[in-house]
This record gives structure tokens, sequence and C-alpha cells, in this order.
């Protein structure tokens, strides 16, 4: 029993440390997204566009209602006549002031289609919003991650260095031993030569990625970026895509695609258009307008002929009316605009059907690169664990003189090449996940972010 309880609290220990270091880089990369969202000047643009299509849409809702006006203003007028011998003098103070109502009664359903196409366009933005969201997110993610994978390159390379280093070192001693021969040093120091080749070019690489990374975020140069282990990373959308995944493969094409926010801006194209061609066909039909005006007028008149007194006058008048307007020729110009908006129609259903295709092909080869991936990696991690194994052994055999130098190197290569590709695998299993979750129309952005659409 004592033996169980002693094989159970270590294993339950490992396993409390992977998994802190797993949520560690889970936060960490959430993190890097968040830090990108809250500088991001997309952000900024994409608020501003959904108020100005709110704005928009209310402005569409008012054509409904009746506009009301108000106008005035005050006029002095001053006149001299002179007639035997009198001058007479008359100064007049005008005021006015102007209340109309006007309300278009029919107008061929013009603010109907224009209240339509309001909502279909704020849709469209919101859409929009988030797909261009999304693809910020992604592209970020990628950054980071390329980031990521050249360190940890520069880190395999900067051990492979140094194996080779070790190896050079055993090499010289088994000269003076009079094992190893000149060419064998000198075979060694060409693979040291060459890992210190590599490696300067990596961390050159890397300079230019945390650059790049750190234009995405929007970021100061001595901006610190967080640092994890790469082959513990878990990103924080791994759990909705490991929850999601199998019924997207089996049913993207009936639950999914529809609601695919490229699909919905699509059909809102389209069905703007059609909304315009109707309108369009309606050019024919008269208009109506319905108009009520109140007037009020005050004068004061001072009239002035010796001894003469002035007067006053107050007036106030009511005006409504109907006004029928039917254009009956334009020169072809309805006809032509009914062409026009016939062939735009046409153009947004031929651009839903080559999108509804475009999206149907970039989700199977998202699927099948995933999935291709994932065999890949599998095996990458398997051909590791062989060549670990490989290079223990050829280390024990060159110390006793049973492998030449350029075994040993060949295996102490292969094994760094091999860490390079589970590593690289990973990014790229990372980035298809994020993809996928982007076709299923699942939200990448975290939930404490602020993005316009919530």
């Amino acid at each position: 029993m004592k033996n169980t309880k002693l094989s159970i609290i270590p294993i339950f220990g490992l396993l409390l440390i992977f998994c802190t270091n797993a949520f560690a880089a889970n936060e960490e990369i959430n993190q890097i997204v968040e830090l990108g969202l809250s500088k991001s000047f997309d952000i900024k643009v994409e608020n501003e566009r959904m108020d100005k299509a709110y704005r928009t849409r209310w402005n569409n809702w008012s054509r409904l209602l009746p506009t009301l006006s108000l106008s005035g203003g005050r006029i002095f007028d001053r006149a001299e006549a002179y007639h035997s011998g009198i001058i007479d003098t008359t100064k007049t103070w005008y005021s006015n002031l102007y209340a109309t109502a006007s309300w278009r009664i029919w107008d061929n359903m013009q603010n109907i289609t224009n209240i339509q196409q309001g909502q279909i366009d704020y849709q469209y933005q919101k859409n929009s919003s988030y797909l261009r969201i999304q693809e910020y997110i992604i592209r970020l993610v990628e950054l980071f991650l390329d980031y990521e994978l050249i360190k940890k390159r520069q880190e395999i390379e900067t051990r492979r260095l140094e194996e080779n280093q070790k190896v050079l070192d055993q090499t010289k001693q088994l000269l003076d031993a009079g094992v190893k021969t000149r060419m064998d040093v000198l075979d060694v120091e060409i693979q040291v030569v060459d890992a210190q080749r590599s490696l300067s070019e990596i961390t050159t690489r890397l300079g230019i990625s945390r650059q790049n990374l750190l234009l995405q975020l929007n970021s100061k140069d001595d901006e610190k970026l967080p640092e994890f282990d790469f082959f513990k990373l878990v990103p924080y959308y791994q759990s909705s895509f490991d929850e999601k995944f199998e019924d997207f493969k089996l049913n993207w094409e009936k639950k999914y695609l529809q609601n695919h926010f490229e699909i919905r801006n699509l059909s809102n194209n389209l069905e703007r258009s059609r909304l315009t061609l109707r309108q369009s066909r309606l050019g024919y039909f008269p208009r109506l307008d319905f108009t009520i005006t109140e007037q009020w007028d005050y004068s004061r008149k001072i009239s002035r002929t010796g001894y003469s007194e002035g007067e006053d006058g107050v007036l106030n008048s009511t005006s409504m009316g109907l006004q029928l307007t039917w254009t009956v020729w334009d020169w072809f110009a309805t006809p032509n605009t009914i062409l026009n908006e016939g062939s735009n129609f046409q153009i947004a259903d031929t651009e839903y059907r080559r999108g509804l295709r475009t999206i149907q092909r970039e989700i199977t080869n998202s699927i099948a690169q995933y999935e291709l991936n994932e065999i890949q990696l599998k095996a990458a991690k398997m051909l590791l664990d062989k060549s670990e194994m490989w290079v223990y052994h050829s280390r024990e055999r060159f110390k006793l003189g049973r492998l030449t130098n350029m075994e040993l190197q060949r295996a102490i290569n292969q094994t760094y090449q091999a860490k390079v590709n589970v590593a690289t695998y990973l990014k790229d299993k990372f980035l298809y996940m994020a993809r996928i979750l982007y076709h299923m129309g699942y939200d990448l952005a975290p939930e404490t972010s602020a993005v316009p659409w919530r």
C-alpha cells in the first residue's frame, strides 16, 4: 500500500506540473491576442464603421415620418413721397414666420426599400467587422507562432552547436590517443562552423520576426513578449476545437455552411441587389406628396404726414395640398437603369455562387490539411523518440571508437532536425485549428476583449 502511494504522488505531481505549464502557455497566447486587440487600429476603424452603419439605418427609418421646417425674418422698409410741399415718410417693419410640415405619402416604396437596404448594410457591416477582426487574430497568432518557432529553432540550433563542440573535444582527445585522425577532426570542425552559420541566420530571422510581430501588435520595440515552451503550448481555443471538430467534419455542409459569415455577406449583397432592381422597376409610377403650411405675418407701419399716426397689421394663413408627380418621359433613363440593375443582380448572383464554391473548397482543404498534418506530426514525434535513442547509443559506441565521426554527426543532426519538424508541425496544427474554427463561425476573440459585435 505504501508503494502504491509513493508511485501515485510523483505521477500526480508530474501531471500537475504539466497542466500548470500548459495553462500558463494558454494564458500567454491569450494575452498576446488581447494585447493586439486593445492596441489594434482595426478595432478603432471597425467601431467607427459600426456607428456609421447604425446611424444610416436610423436615418432610413426617419424618412417615413413627416418633416417639419421653420423659417422667419424681419424686414425694414422706408419710403418718402413729396406732394403739395409736404414730405410724407413711411417706415414699415415686417416680421414673418413659416411652419411647414411635409409628408411623402407614396414614393413607390423608396423609403421601404431604403430601410430594408439599411438593415442589410448594417448586418453586412457587422459581419464584415467580425471577419476582418477574425482575420487579424489569425494573422496575429500566425506571426506569434512563427516568432516562437524561430525561438525554438534557435534553442535547438544552440544545443546542436554545443553537441558538435563536445564531439569536437572528444575527437581531439581521441586524436591524441591515436584513435582518430586529423581528417576526423577537420570533419567535425566543418560541422561546428556550419552550426555557427545556421545559428547566425536563425538569430537574424528571429529579429525580423519580432519586428513583424510588434508591428502587428502596434507596440514599441522594447515591448516584452511572453515566453513559454513551444512543445507544451495549448492554445486557448483548443478545447472548443476538440469539442466541435468531429461534428463540423461530418455536417459542415448542412449545419455550418449557410451560417458562414462570408456566405452571409454574399447573400446580403444578393438581397440588396434584388431590392435595388425592384425599386428601379417602380420608377415608372407616380409619387404623391402631402404638404401643410402655417404662416404668421406681422407688420407695423408708421406713416408721418405732419402729425399722422401709424398702424399695425397681423396676418395668419394656413394652406395644405396634395401634389402628384409623374415622369412620363426621361429619354430612356428609367429603362436603362432597370437594365443596369438587372446586370448588377446577375453579377451578385454569380458572385454568390462562386463564393459558395470557394468557401466549400477552403473548408474541405482545411480539414484535409489538418488531418494530414496530424499524421505528419505523429510520425515526426515517433521519429524524434527513435532519433534520441539512436543518438544515445551512437555516443556510447563513439566513445569506444566503434563509430565514425560522420555517423555520429548524422545521428545528432537527424535528431535536431526531427525536433524542428515536430515544432513546425505543431505550429501548422494550431494555425489549421484557428482557420477551421473561423469557418465554424467560432469567435476567436477572447471573451474579455472589447469587439464591435458584442
